[in-house]
């Protein structure tokens, strides 16, 4: 589920090599802007790609269309409404997720973007960095739905392991070892001006408690 195609292209990259070689292989990718789908129909092959702009009112029919069940690996990265739809999906288990964050909230706030339906952050707001779900907040519903945190790459995504599951020579980990800021937010602005304007915005935000429960608004302060 890819809002921009970036975790797509990272996907690509590391299993771009089991796609050629393993026949049975195959993946679905759910985009809600038609060009990377179109972009994408001449590269990958055995792949199903669809347009669709996800809600947590249609995700879980749109998904089922194309899977159900155990499911190896899901990506989510729709840049806002990530926590809101991962936390509605219920017709695939997933083995392994990989959802964005968006390191600006900062390391210490269990926040995200309200919920609301045709979300974009570029036309919904004025303040482009401000967006998503922080890496606390995410961690907090993924140990909900019973997942492991095992890593971050990039101050971009996270990823996490269905409990139970051997996790063989990865380990868990945790937000203190794990947190790292965006690179390329880095090259214009410093940690401590991202998370001013994420402030200055005044924007309310969903507080996500310790138990991984959407419990009211909040400001980032």
């Amino acid at each position: 589920i890819d809002g921009d195609a970036q975790n797509e292209e990272f996907t690509r990259d590391y299993y771009g090599s089991l796609r050629r070689e393993d026949p049975a292989f195959g993946d679905t990718d759910l985009d809600g802007a038609s060009i990377n789908v179109n972009d994408d129909r001449s590269i990958l092959e055995r792949v199903r790609l669809e347009t669709a702009l996800l809600e947590i009112g249609n995700i879980n029919d749109i998904i089922g269309r194309h899977l159900g069940g155990e499911i190896d690996f899901l990506s989510v990265d729709v840049d806002g409404m990530d926590l809101h739809l991962l936390n509605a999906i219920s017709v695939v288990k997933p083995r392994v997720i990989c959802c964005e964050y968006n390191a600006s909230l900062g390391p210490d706030l269990s926040i995200t973007t309200p919920y609301r339906d045709q979300y974009s952050r570029f036309h919904d707001y004025t303040h482009p960095i401000v967006h998503g779900t922080s890496l606390l907040a995410l961690i907090r519903l993924m140990n909900k739905k019973g997942y492991t945190f095992v890593g971050t790459i990039n101050g971009l995504n996270a990823f996490f392991v269905k409990n139970g599951i051997d996790l063989g020579d990865i380990r868990p980990t945790t937000l203190e070892e794990s947190f790292e800021y965006n690179g390329y937010r880095l090259e214009r602005m410093t940690s401590e001006e991202q998370f001013e304007e994420v402030v200055n915005s005044g924007l309310d935000f969903t507080y996500i408690d310790e138990d991984g429960n959407f419990s009211g608004m909040v400001k980032a302060e």
